[in-house]
């Protein structure tokens, strides 16, 4: 503590910010090695389940080709064709049989792209062979021929030798339609993996991915892997993926075990190359973490400075004033709503020493303020009661001079601006604002004539319920004013309140070129101003506070042409609510 009074106040802050930094860079460090960790987890993860996904297709795949070697070996028309075939002396149905057979094959054949040869052996040892932009080796037709299968009539798969491609299931055809279920042939399928891999895998092993399929011991691989010993220990752990070393090199290994025909799969791939992305998107982000621990640390001290700088002027300006020169004046412009310390402190500072002519100034504002005030006081005092009274004057003057009309709407007019600013509540049954709204109409009916047609769809029991006070009139003036000011013709307005559940609906729809989708969706967000009066807004905000942000406004466009305003509120008689004063 001794060592920090003696330095100076630069010094203590340099070192206080650098040794707050250094301490959260190393939590910071910590937890982004965790969350690296994390993150580098769910992608082998997500990977690995891609993997484990294409190569769950091939096991798919090989269910396939047993599913279409029953579906062909059972079909009795086959069937009946291989015994005439094997059995019979006439040249002609042999030949016609032969022929049949030759087409089964086919349509077997082109069933899938990996098929590249399908092969019908009788018991003589005599076959019909059909290959596909392939041609098998004699050898292997021979190592099929001498492979002893099951008689039963179940799937057997003769795995690849000598480093070929190729897959071939084989099975017993027994004969179905008398039920005796004799071996009256076999039917190959031969199967090239790669096309298979190719077809089912979208491409997924190639160069930089490996596939291994295991039985008992390794039947076939993609390409001559030579750290394959790593793929038989990563057979013996209980893992579905794993990552393995072998010199220099690492390697991303995942598993899938088939469930039809027990196979094995492996996919190796070379980590580096699968996950270069992964590195270099780590390393950007330690690269910029640093960089930003660097720039604080320059910042820190930069921003120290300048503030120790500040305080420095200051000093000279006390001593200034401690000689008796109260005119010093800032050399900096200070903002009035700056809330930095240091520049309270300095504007505080001036302020005193402009005192005498602040208050001054001070004084003549307050008492140009004062004559304002009084003059608008004065203006207010024209009471709401004073237009009241005039108007009840004009109506009695209309009713003396037999101007029924003139006093109808006079009455209508004071009751308009009794109810709308002569109280403050907000919340009156619908008969009341039906009976405000009749005034406002009885008033426009005047303006437009029969250019305004006005329907209610109204049961006499809704009348009970609460609304908000001008929730119709809003709306029907909104209405008003753009079907029959802006585009002239008749105005069609239809006003209707139903009670749904425990809540009530009230609609005011018209017949015009209906609302524009912005200033609706304007309206919903609470972003649309009008600078014309209470408008729809209002009547949203309005809802919202009193109701609760569960309720309000559903505004659309009708297909038929029109808008259409609808207002839900809770469905509550008034003495069942508050009436907000």
């Amino acid at each position: 503590m001794k060592y920090m009074r003696s330095m100076s106040l630069k010094n203590k802050i340099t070192l206080t910010v650098f040794t707050l930094l250094l301490g959260i860079f190393l939590i910071c460090s910590l937890a982004l090695n965790t969350a690296f960790k994390l993150y580098n987890r769910t992608i082998y993860e997500s990977k690995a389940g891609e993997i484990g996904a294409n190569m769950q297709r091939i096991e798919e795949e090989f269910r396939t080709v047993e599913a279409l070697s029953e579906e062909y070996m059972t079909q009795q028309s086959m069937q009946k064709n291989l015994e005439i075939w094997s059995n019979t002396n006439d040249r002609y149905e042999r030949s016609t049989a032969e022929g049949e057979l030759n087409e089964y094959l086919m349509n077997l054949a082109t069933r899938k792209r990996y098929i590249k040869g399908v092969i019908l052996e009788n018991e003589s040892g005599k076959a019909i062979k059909w290959e596909r932009d392939y041609i098998i080796p004699q050898r292997e037709y021979d190592r099929l021929f001498n492979t002893n299968i099951p008689d039963n009539g179940s799937n057997y798969w003769i795995e690849p030798e000598d480093g070929n491609d190729l897959f071939t299931s084989v099975r017993a055809v027994r004969r179905v339609g008398d039920r005796s279920f004799e071996t009256i042939g076999k039917l190959y399928i031969i199967v090239d993996m790669k096309s298979m891999t190719s077809a089912v895998c979208n491409n997924s092993f190639g160069e930089d991915m490996s596939l291994f399929i295991y039985g008992n011991e390794k039947i076939y691989g993609t390409d001559d892997f030579s750290s394959s010993g790593i793929v038989e220990t990563f057979l013996e752990e209980d893992k579905n993926y794993n990552i393995k070393s072998t010199g220099s090199m690492k390697y991303f290994l995942v598993r899938v075990s088939g469930q039809l025909t027990r196979y094995r799969y492996v996919a190796v791939m070379n980590l580096d190359t699968l996950f270069s992305n992964i590195a270099r998107f780590n390393f950007v982000v330690i690269a910029c973490f640093i960089f930003i621990f660097i720039l604080l640390v320059i910042l820190t001290n930069y921003v120290s400075r300048k503030l120790l700088r500040r305080l420095e002027i200051l000093c000279d300006n006390m001593k200034e004033m401690e000689k008796g020169n109260l005119s010093v004046k800032s050399s900096v412009n200070i903002p009035n709503d700056s809330r930095d310390e240091i520049d309270i402190l300095t504007r505080r500072f001036y302020s005193m020493a402009d005192e005498i002519d602040s208050l001054v100034n001070d004084n003549y504002k307050k008492a140009l303020l004062f004559r304002e005030t009084q003059l608008k006081l004065l203006h207010s005092q024209i009471k709401p009661h004073f237009l009241y009274n005039t108007l009840e004057t004009i109506n009695w003057m209309a009713i003396s001079k037999g101007q029924n009309e003139i006093s109808a709407i006079v009455k209508a007019l004071g009751n308009l601006l009794r109810n709308s600013i002569g109280k403050n509540q907000h919340i009156v049954t619908v008969e009341e604002e039906l009976r405000l709204l009749n005034d406002y109409l009885l008033i426009q009916k005047n303006r437009f004539g029969e250019a305004l047609e006005v329907s209610f769809n109204i049961e006499k029991d809704m009348y009970r319920y609460s609304i908000l006070k001008m929730s119709l009139q809003i709306p029907v003036e909104n209405s008003i004013k753009h079907v029959l000011e802006k585009t002239g013709g008749i105005c069609k307005i239809n006003i209707s309140i139903e009670k749904t559940g425990e809540e009530l609906l009230i609609c005011v729809s018209d017949n015009g070129s209906g609302i524009p989708d912005s200033i609706i969706s304007s309206i919903k967000n609470g972003e649309y101003e009008t600078n014309s009066g209470i408008g729809l807004e209002n009547i949203e905000k309005r809802i919202r506070l009193i109701y609760g942000e569960s309720y309000g406004l559903e505004i659309c466009n009708k297909e038929e042409g029109g808008a259409s305003v609808t207002m839900r509120i809770p469905a509550k008689t008034v003495n069942r609510i508050e009436k907000a004063t």
